[in-house]
């Protein structure tokens, strides 16, 4: 396979997760430049977190955001899932701090927009118990996203569960 897109499709093509996995590594074992490594890693992470095996895609999460450039799209969604594979395994305070540092990613680069990260963290924190600082983060990402994806108006920061999936909306359906 010449290419990351041929190993996924082939990836797809298997029944079994680890043989899936095996393509996709396979594939990452050749792969030149650390871009490309790391984006075989992250969809292996993927395919890990779909078999249930969160320890696993961790592992290759934090090794995608030591291969991905800080502002790119697999360094935040990498972020981000770190969040979600540590809230499955119950440890909520890893999640969080993962999911603030999702929100900072996308607020810090331009072409991110953070609405998963900060729908996924109020749902988790509450929106209700949020210190100043967190208020403060989740605002900056309501805002940043709002602009990024050019939504009517200015938000109104009194409901941020409701703007975050007002982001998530958007993203999935922008016109």
């Amino acid at each position: 396979m010449d290419n990351l897109y041929n190993a996924i499709q082939e990836a797809k093509k298997q029944k079994d997760p680890a043989l899936a996995i095996s393509v996709i590594e396979a594939y990452a074992a050749r792969a030149e430049g650390p871009k490309l490594k790391g984006e075989a890693r992250f969809y292996i992470a993927c395919l890990r977190q779909e078999a249930g095996d969160y320890q696993g895609a961790i592992k290759d999460l934090q090794a995608t955001i030591m291969l991905c450039s800080t502002g790119s799209y697999t360094h935040y969604a990498s972020e981000m899932s770190l969040g979600y594979a540590y809230a499955k395994l119950g440890l909520r305070d890893e999640a969080m701090a993962w999911y603030r540092k999702a929100m900072a990613t996308a607020t810090d680069h331009k072409g991110l927009v953070g609405g998963t990260a900060l729908q996924s963290f109020l749902e988790l924190k509450g929106a209700d118990n949020l210190t100043d600082q967190d208020r403060a983060l989740c605002e900056k990402v309501v805002q940043t996203s709002w602009d990024e994806l050019q939504m009517d108006g200015q938000p109104d920061m009194a409901d941020l569960l409701k703007r975050a999936r007002s982001i998530v909306l958007r993203q999935r359906n922008p016109y």
